[in-house]
């Protein structure tokens, strides 16, 4: 095999092509570094160890998710970013075990996290729940991507409606939405959450409107 350029950037392109068709199972610095055509301590220049290898992959990916521009509407831009997160983690299916288990780090990654707080901010949701608000709609996007991914597909072959009536009559009666009718709807609970949450404006005093109006 013809060697290729070394750099972080061809490193960290090839552990991610090496993820995509091997999954972690498959996955060493040693065998990168073959796909490049060098030894594994060639590459130690560049990246120190298999997990900031994989520290690398995880922001690349990141990049990848198109961040909406801001609008008048944080619910649009909250669907947008959501819904760019969970197209860009299924074209990378077997990278997707990296994400529920790593914390954004890298400048990639809190770029990220900033502009969904920003989003939770225009939705006037308190400092106090932003975070925990992002995490669980992180974890949420994550986690359909793995379902999706690894499970949506054998739950088609599923009939609940053959299931015992006396035992299961709940999960015979509810209609069983896609994969991605269930994301969507999953998304819209969560934003009637965040609404919910948002503190209702104080009625404003006499004090205040007099301020308010007060004589320049």
């Amino acid at each position: 095999m013809a060697k290729k350029k070394l750099s972080y950037e061809s490193i960290i392109a090839a552990a991610t092509r090496r993820l995509d068709e091997g999954g972690l199972e498959d996955f060493s610095v040693r065998k990168v570094a073959k796909d490049l055509g060098y030894e594994a301590m060639s590459l130690y220049r560049y990246v120190p160890n298999k997990e900031a290898m994989l520290d690398g992959v995880h922001a690349q990916i990141l990049s990848e998710v198109k961040v909406p521009t801001a609008t008048s509407d944080w619910k649009a831009d909250a669907r947008a970013l959501a819904t760019a997160l969970l197209d860009t983690l299924l074209a990378h299916p077997g990278a997707l075990p990296l994400f529920p288990t790593r914390p954004a780090i890298t400048e990639t990654g809190l770029d990220r996290v900033e502009a969904s707080l920003k989003i939770l901010a225009r939705a006037g949701l308190p400092e106090s729940l932003r975070m925990s608000a992002m995490q669980s709609l992180y974890l949420f996007v994550v986690g359909h991507a793995l379902f999706e991914s690894h499970v949506a597909k054998r739950e088609d072959d599923l009939d609940y409606r053959s299931l015992p009536a006396a035992r299961y009559s709940n999960l015979r009666r509810v209609p069983v939405p896609t994969s991605r009718q269930a994301f969507r709807q999953g998304l819209d609970l969560w934003l009637r959450g965040i609404d919910q949450s948002v503190p209702a404006e104080e009625p404003q005093t006499l004090a205040d409107r007099l301020r308010s109006f007060r004589i320049r």
